[in-house]
């Protein structure tokens, strides 16, 4: 997801859930959407502490959301990232 914490996320679906306004749902959609899609991401030098966020299977961007197939990299990342995607998915099935 782009640089942002998770819960972010997941607060757009709750406002959406709150509001009923769309815009809320649609802009969570567009946060999953972008997963894994080629950008200008922030590189960090190589020796640093951060460079760690280079790796994109560490921040779950090495594909695109519905082509992983299996859970890797950072385990927090990606619990947070699941649990939007789970809370994302069953809003817009009711």
């Amino acid at each position: 997801m782009p640089r942002a914490t998770r819960r972010f996320y997941i607060g757009l679906v709750k406002l959406y859930r709150l509001t009923g306004d769309r815009r809320w749902l649609e802009l969570a959609q567009f946060f999953l959407d972008v997963r894994g899609r080629p950008g200008n991401y922030v590189r960090h030098p190589q020796g640093s502490r951060f460079e760690v966020y280079n790796d994109s299977v560490y921040l779950q961007m090495h594909k695109p959301l519905v082509e992983q197939t299996e859970a890797v990299g950072h385990a927090v990342r990606g619990g947070y990232m699941y649990t939007v995607t789970w809370a994302h998915c069953r809003t817009i099935r009711n």
